[in-house]
Order: structure tokens, then sequence, then C-alpha cells
């Protein structure tokens, strides 16, 4: 690689003109600074690699149980759902994301809520127009 870069430069020297008057001190500040430019470009280029899959690194499943900090919890297994007023329910399931319609007779009745999976650990759940929320997986109690 390095002598291809060198074959380069010197090619360079050529077609400016310069044909048997490009220097060793002259070739050698081309390659550093093509080298230089090189190395901004692949750190570049490594910086927008990390950027882009970063964002599309999704954990396993939705599945599981549930905690949000005000004590309510909820588990998820597949279509089904145990809100946290107690009730089984039946939701639109995709293996990152939940939603379903809160019941009549319970808090929020009609509003759709609206969760998605951000990490093995981590969900936001948007309760209708409320802001979000983040809930996390439930730890297993130990005594």
């Amino acid at each position: 690689m390095a002598l291809l870069r060198r074959a380069f430069l010197l090619s360079e020297c050529h077609k400016g003109g310069y044909a048997g008057r490009c220097s060793h001190g002259e070739t050698m500040r081309r390659m550093k600074a093509m080298t230089s430019r090189l190395r901004v470009i692949v750190a570049a280029c490594l910086c927008l690699a990390a950027l882009l899959t970063a964002g599309g690194v999704r954990a396993d499943a939705i599945d599981g149980t549930w905690c949000f900090k005000d004590g309510r919890h909820v588990i998820i297994d597949g279509p089904n759902i145990l809100i946290p007023g107690g009730l089984r329910l039946q939701g639109l399931y995709d293996r990152h994301g939940f939603e379903y319609t809160v019941p009549d007779g319970q808090p929020q009745a009609g509003t759709t809520i609206t969760m998605s999976l951000i990490d093995d650990d981590t969900m936001t759940v948007y309760p209708g127009t409320a802001p979000m929320q983040t809930w996390l997986r439930c730890r297993l109690q130990t005594s």
C-alpha cells in the first residue's frame, strides 16, 4: 500500500510539469499530507457507521414483566397483556412494541396506550396525550 501511495505521488509530481524535479522531501511531504487526509476520512467513516448502527440495535422482544416507578406493572406475553388494573386483554403485538386501548371502568378508559422497546431493560410508554413514561423490566425479588 505504501509503495502504491509513493508511486501515485511521484506520478502527481510528473503531471504538474515537474518531471525529474520532485525532491524526496516533496514526495514525503505529499505522502504525509495524503496519509493525514486518509486517516481523517477513515475516522469519519467509522464514526458514521457507528452512528447508523447504534440506532438500529434493538432488544430481543417486549415480552415480560415491566415496572414503573410508581409501583404499577404490566406483563406482556405475545398479544396478551395484564394491565395495571389487573385485567387481562389482547392488543396489537410486535416483538418490539405493543398497543392496547384501556377498557371501560379503568382509569383513562378509551385511551390508546402505545409501548415501544428501547433496549433489553427499557421501554417507553405513550399513554394517549399524557407525557411519555419510561418503564423498566422488573427485577426478580429475593427474600
